[in-house]
């Protein structure tokens, strides 16, 4: 009896240890830590006046556990919206005047092997055909709609004819060495905690939209005009350059009507993907010093102030890239280098709201510098969590 309980023990022991071994008493990773990875090739198209989003792409998860995986962990945030759903009753910031039918999937795939979801609320769980062995593959395809939810609610949505296209795909759940997946439901405003992967977006809307997002854009030449595209392309750390005016900004609809546009994004080694879209807006570019591209999206009305009681001529702005490309220079001699090909600021329509490349702030005004503080406070995040991943 004794042995066993000895030999018990000591496996116990040998467990623990193993568990243990993937970080360092420091918090550092050891030699044996491992993450997964998630690699997303999406298409979407967005219908701006049914307010619908319409989804499907490939995405491949790379298992790089020890473990044998039964079974993938997904996050539909769209849930949260959905008629009668327990956690938008719990949610940190309830609208309940914002109803959707949340995220359908309308088909997923694995490995050639069609699979049935278990939703519950915000999480959903699909069994593998075949376990998916430690340090392999499998590769998921999948389809899906959901309606935009208005008002901007729990950071994403639309407002009139502006978008701010956030939790908008079926994302895979972190499957980690602590805790195994995670299942948290989604409670609105709270952070997140995401796998890492590469990214391929195309987004297909009406041709009069301009995209702002993740990544860096594919396919300039093709939705941009000649000029933009020469502005784009001689962006100068010295100077910001309009790239699209406010004099060319709102396209009449009716003069591309029924044409599309179809903006093409890359990405590497990103943990989510969010993006902008709006017929009205205003494209400002510069670089940092050590080249990274800096971009500011925004309306025409946004551009300068004037109150002549107050201040004669008041920048808002119009100097939201000189602004971002301070934050990113400023944060980079201080906390490391930022280590992706550009920053983008969008004017809305969420506000204040950090991803991957991108951060959302909100209208300016010409007195006090509360602009520039979003700005600073959001960029300070593409440090804590989007590079260092906390």
């Amino acid at each position: 009896m004794m042995k066993t309980i000895l030999l018990i023990l000591i496996c116990a022991c040998s467990f623990l240890n193993a568990k243990e071994a993937t970080r360092l008493s420091n918090g550092k990773p050891s030699s044996a830590y491992w993450q997964q990875r998630v690699d997303y090739a999406i298409e979407a198209e967005l219908d701006p006046d049914a307010k619908l989003l319409k989804g499907k792409g490939t995405i491949t998860y790379f298992n790089n556990s020890p473990d044998t995986l039964k079974s993938l962990v997904w996050h539909v945030y769209q849930n949260v919206f959905r008629r009668g759903a327990e956690m938008k009753k719990k949610s940190v910031n309830r609208h309940p005047s914002v109803t959707t039918d949340g995220m359908v999937i309308e088909k997923l795939i694995i490995n050639g092997t069609a699979v049935t979801p278990r939703i519950d609320e915000t999480v959903m769980e699909t069994d593998l055909p075949q376990p998916l062995l430690p340090h392999s593959k499998t590769e998921i395809s999948v389809e899906w709609n959901y309606h935009v939810p208005g008002n901007v609610s729990l950071r994403t949505g639309y407002v009139g004819r502006d978008f701010g296209m956030c939790l908008w795909y079926p994302q895979i759940a972190v499957y980690d060495d602590r805790g195994g997946w995670d299942r948290t439901q989604y409670l609105g405003n709270v952070e997140f905690y995401l796998e890492y992967g590469n990214w391929t977006a195309k987004l297909t809307l009406p041709a009069e939209y301009v995209v702002a997002a993740t990544g860096t854009l594919q396919n300039a030449s093709e939705v941009l005009t000649a000029e933009q595209h020469r502005r784009l392309t001689s962006l100068s750390p010295d100077s910001v350059t309009m790239i699209i005016t406010p004099s060319e900004s709102s396209i009449p609809a009716d003069s591309v009507k029924g044409k599309k546009r179809t903006w093409i994004f890359s990405a590497e080694n990103v943990r989510d993907f969010a993006w902008a879209a709006s017929p009205d807006f205003v494209w400002d570019g510069t670089k940092t010093n050590d080249g990274v591209e800096i971009f500011a999206f925004y309306k025409a009305e946004d551009y300068r102030a004037s109150i002549p009681v107050v201040i004669g001529d008041a920048t808002n702005w119009d100097e939201g890239a000189k602004m971002a490309k301070h934050a990113i220079e400023f944060y980079s001699a201080r906390y490391g280098k930022y280590l992706y090909p550009q920053a983008t600021v969008v004017s809305g329509p969420v506000v204040g709201m950090e991803y991957p490349m991108m951060v959302f702030a909100a209208d300016g005004d010409p007195i006090s510098n509360m602009l520039e503080l979003v700005i600073a406070h959001e960029l300070g995040h593409e440090w804590y969590p989007m590079m260092i991943g906390s």
